[in-house]
């Protein structure tokens, strides 16, 4: 069985909309809209999110490596890693120290 690579995020930013900017700690740069899963699931731990104030209430956890929100409700780090509706940036510092290759927005 192959492990493959599990992310961890380790900057949090809150965006309009529902978006997130996310830095992993390989030094990707993602937007990631949550809007989507949000409407699908607006049940249980996730409801709350849906109120735009307590969304901005987004933090990261340290620990779990992840965005976490004051009621306990979390995502996967590689399931954010992998959103298909993020929009990848390339990270000029470590690319400046030869630890990041340049990664070309999705289409």
């Amino acid at each position: 069985m192959e492990l493959k690579e599990l992310h961890r995020v380790v900057k949090v930013r809150v965006l309009p909309s529902y978006r997130l900017g996310l830095t992993f700690d390989d030094g990707t740069y993602k937007e990631v809209d949550l809007r989507p899963s949000l409407e699908e699931r607006p049940l249980g731990i996730f409801e709350p999110l849906l109120d735009p104030t307590f969304f901005a209430r987004a933090e990261l956890d340290t620990v779990l490596g992840t965005v976490v929100w004051p009621n306990g409700a979390d995502f996967c780090p590689d399931v954010l890693f992998a959103y298909p509706e993020s929009i990848v940036l390339e990270r000029l510092e470590l690319q400046a120290e030869g630890r990041a290759e340049v990664v070309a927005p999705r289409e």
